[in-house]
């Protein structure tokens, strides 16, 4: 078994900060950050930052395992 290198690591708390930061805006604060303009149907940025804040949580997830092989399938999608 290989242990997560210290990159991935860094790597993984990076996603995790970007992920939340636009699942929360796009989720919660969409109509003061964001430009509603561009989106026909409001329902969507919120469906898409639910995307980004479950992605958020998978990389939190990713983040407290300790071998590469119980990371690696799901880190592919990242």
């Amino acid at each position: 078994m290989t242990e997560i290198k210290l990159f991935t690591k860094i790597l993984l708390i990076i996603e995790v900060i970007l992920w939340l930061m636009f699942g929360i805006f796009l989720m919660f604060l969409f109509d003061l950050t964001m430009n509603p303009e561009g989106w026909t149907n409001p329902y969507l940025p919120k469906l898409f930052g639910g995307v980004n804040f479950l992605s958020g949580i998978f990389a939190i997830l990713m983040l407290r395992k300790k071998q590469w092989e119980e990371i690696k399938f799901i880190f592919e999608f990242f």
